[in-house]
């Protein structure tokens, strides 16, 4: 019986040089059975990550598709995109940057192989991610153009507001 298992740890290193003691202490892993997975597989699977310290979600394999796309997919997306956006209007202007700027493009220095294939893989996914990303982008972009400073932190308040409820969940060990 097939049982997949995708760990959510790791950083922008890759290889058995980045290994690291306690990587998937308190992290998540996800479970996704696959059609010939019986009950006692996805036990033992599941066991096995958890003795490794890991919590452990079990999802069906598109709903892992549809979720990484958005919390792992989009993010890197968004840092190659910004780095390649910096590159072309004035590299130099990093040296200025803060924790906001290292922290949002950190993962650009991930491996673009394997960034290819996730891309290639998940492409249905990750390109709905996208396209929803860059149409909330837009929407931020008119709310500047126009000035109206109400509207425009009504949209950040809400931003903010959805990332305070989603930690809260995280902290609480729920999901949203």
């Amino acid at each position: 019986p097939f049982v997949g298992g995708h760990p959510i740890a790791g950083g922008e290193e890759a290889g058995a040089a980045a290994a690291e003691r306690g990587l998937f202490a308190g992290r998540e892993c996800i479970v996704t059975p696959g059609a010939s997975a019986t009950a006692a597989a996805v036990d033992k699977v599941r066991r096995l990550w958890e003795r490794l310290g890991m919590r452990v979600a079990i999802m069906d394999a598109e709903r892992h598709d549809q979720v990484l796309a958005w919390v792992s997919h989009l993010p890197h997306a968004i840092s190659f995109a910004l780095m390649r956006s910096l590159a072309a209007a004035d590299p130099s202007m990093a040296q200025h940057g803060g924790q906001s700027w290292h922290d949002l493009t950190r993962i650009a220095a991930s491996s673009p192989e394997m960034w290819r294939d996730v891309f290639r893989t998940n492409a249905g996914a990750a390109a709905e991610a996208i396209d929803q990303f860059v149409a909330s982008l837009r929407d931020l972009r008119a709310l500047i153009a126009a000035g109206d400073q109400a509207a425009l932190f009504a949209w950040l308040e809400q931003a903010r507001a959805a990332k305070r409820a989603t930690d809260r969940d995280r902290a609480a060990g729920g999901t949203r």
